[in-house]
């Protein structure tokens, strides 16, 4: 194991973690109306939130797939009623993305795999830390 795959796997790590605790933090301060406002034409802040869930488990799967295990089937989060179960949701879904690359080998960490779209697994965790940034900037826009 090279010092070169700790340190990115390290690092794809503290880049999720950061990102979502951000994510996170925008979470916990939305009022009672807030999953509900939206800007003309787009999602409302209850939709930008199911699509980063959504897609989280996607990418849960699609890592999984490249692990050779079988992907788990991507979830649509029951309950966004409230910034309580949204945070929840949002658990649930970096839970499955964490089971998928836990005890990951330095070749597969690597490896371009994937189908339509190549990626490696740590491909795939940066664009999950963009997603929740872009999102999260999304959602601070929706806010104003």
């Amino acid at each position: 194991m090279s010092s070169d795959f700790q340190t990115d796997l390290s690092r794809a790590r503290s880049l999720i973690d950061t990102g979502r605790q951000q994510l996170l933090g925008v979470v916990d301060a939305l009022g009672a109306g807030d999953l509900d406002r939206g800007l003309r034409g787009g999602w409302d802040v209850r939709g930008v939130l199911k699509h980063i869930i959504e897609s989280e488990h996607h990418y849960a799967g699609m890592i999984g797939k490249m692990r050779g295990s079988s992907p788990a089937s991507p979830e649509s989060p029951a309950d966004l009623s409230s910034p309580a179960t949204v945070r929840a949701a949002l658990e649930q879904s970096r839970k499955a993305l964490v089971t998928a690359f836990e005890g990951v080998d330095e070749e597969t960490f690597y490896r371009m795999a994937g189908g339509s779209s190549d990626y490696s697994v740590l491909s795939a965790l940066e664009n999950v830390h963009h997603h929740d940034e872009e999102h999260r900037s999304q959602i601070e826009r929706i806010l104003g």
